[in-house]
């Protein structure tokens, strides 16, 4: 294996923590990967965000807003590259459900359709026959889908994953006044969140050594505008670190957003006092 294909491979192991193929994969063939209602007890138990965190999660709409949204859909295209500039493009359909911290997605190959789904601890499962979908394949998407479900999450996952904020410290990236705010307990998706200054939008994430030459790599966000005030990234770029700098050239993954729907969450008369009945699709706000 020559230098290149091991360097990104590097970088893919310092974003996610893998996949695990299963004989019977969980995700079962339909048409899309759907929606489905989300019940409180299955929802992780959300923490109360302070200060930067807390102003990040309200620049997207707020807590409140979010812990009622159950999933939220979307079409992507997501690019995967390497170092010898060799591009592998997938267009999905998938669904990120908030309650459940899970992923699904399906996407479409000239053999035939395959599915996939991403478990709250980044293992992902595939439903393919392996004309459609073989073990190279596997194994790139396998890296990347933990990654892109952990980073659209963004902020949240401060909040309601293993994830806790820690020391805040102001620095200038890239041109941009942040606050970098350490990343304790759970390191393998993140090792620091970077949020604006002004704006208290999550700017970057990064993993690795966090630092400029370091082996790792840093994501930049970009936001859509949502109906009631809801932000969402509508794109996310993985890249390399510099060699002087953290924001490095060097692509690694990235990822478009399209035609982003939020789902209200649906909950059973048995999931608490108070929860009212559901009606089928229905949509946030």
């Amino acid at each position: 294996m020559n230098r290149t294909v091991l360097g990104i491979v590097a970088a893919l192991a310092a974003l996610s923590a893998g996949c695990v193929e299963q004989p019977q994969p969980q995700l079962q063939p339909r048409s899309q990967p759907t929606a489905r209602p989300a019940t409180q007890a299955a929802r992780p138990a959300w923490r109360i965000p302070r200060g930067v965190v807390a102003d990040a999660i309200e620049s997207l709409g707020g807590l409140t807003a979010w812990r009622k949204v159950g999933q939220v859909s979307y079409d992507a295209v997501i690019a995967l590259h390497d170092e010898d500039g060799q591009s592998y493009i997938n267009r999905h359909q998938q669904v990120l459900d908030m309650q459940r911290w899970t992923l699904t997605t399906k996407a479409r190959r000239p053999q035939g359709a395959w599915y996939a789904s991403i478990t709250p601890d980044g293992k992902c499962t595939f439903n393919a026959p392996d004309n459609v979908l073989d073990s190279a394949n596997r194994a790139r998407l396998g890296r990347s889908l933990p990654i892109v479900k952990h980073r659209l999450a963004g902020p949240l996952n401060l909040c309601a994953t293993r994830e806790r904020p820690g020391a805040e410290k102001k620095m200038r990236v890239n041109g941009i006044d942040v606050i970098r705010v350490n990343v304790e307990g759970d390191r393998r998706h993140a090792v620091a969140y970077y949020f604006d200054a002004t704006s208290s939008r999550l700017r970057f994430v990064t993993t690795g050594d966090d630092k400029p030459g370091g082996r790792g790599t840093i994501t930049i966000y970009s936001y859509g505008d949502h109906p009631d005030g809801m932000q969402f990234p509508q794109s996310i770029l993985v890249l390399r670190f510099g060699k002087h700098v953290l924001v490095g050239q060097e692509k690694v993954l990235e990822v478009d957003l399209k035609n982003v729907k939020f789902h209200r969450r649906l909950r059973s008369a048995a999931s608490g006092p108070g929860a009212a009945a559901a009606a089928n699709n229905s949509r946030h706000r």
